[in-house]
């Protein structure tokens, strides 16, 4: 599951201008299954603002939480674009935006875990100035340990 709270994720509108707000002309609508996979919702919205920011901004879509997805009708609107949009590539941009979200993961695991700076800091001026790697050492095998706990994935 997500660290991060998917709940109010705001959707990518068509402009500012536009000002769209329920009730709207609707240009297109379709509905994702987006629960196949934990956090499918947040997903499927990662997934939609990837797709509008590949065109420009110029498919501004509105999701509701039971997978539903509008394009409104908006001057600025790119029909053809839009209607080029298919679930099999919705649900591909899903698994894409999972797997780099998975990839940055170890980072903080591996942040909260390393050692402090003071400790760095200590352990490299008793190496370099005093030739005593004790503390230099004993902190590599930490670092060492926690990079093979959590290991950046390939």
């Amino acid at each position: 599951m997500l660290d991060a709270d998917p709940g109010n994720f705001s959707s990518t509108r068509p402009s500012p201008d536009s000002e769209i707000t329920p009730p709207y002309t609707c240009y297109r609508s379709m509905s994702i299954d987006y629960t196949f996979m934990p956090d499918g919702l947040f997903f499927l919205r990662k997934a939609l603002d990837h797709i509008n920011k590949e065109n420009d901004n110029t498919i501004g879509w509105i999701s509701y939480d039971n997978g539903v997805i509008d394009w409104p009708e908006a001057p600025d609107l790119n029909r053809e674009a839009v209607d080029s949009v298919t679930e099999e590539m919705i649900t591909r941009q899903m698994h894409e935006e999972v797997i780099k979200h998975n990839q940055t993961l170890y980072v903080p695991k591996r942040r909260s875990q390393y050692p402090k700076t003071d400790e760095l800091i200590i352990a490299l001026w008793e190496k370099v100035m005093e030739d005593n790697s004790v503390a230099a050492d004993k902190l590599e095998a930490i670092r060492l340990a926690i990079k093979e706990k959590y290991p950046k994935p390939e």
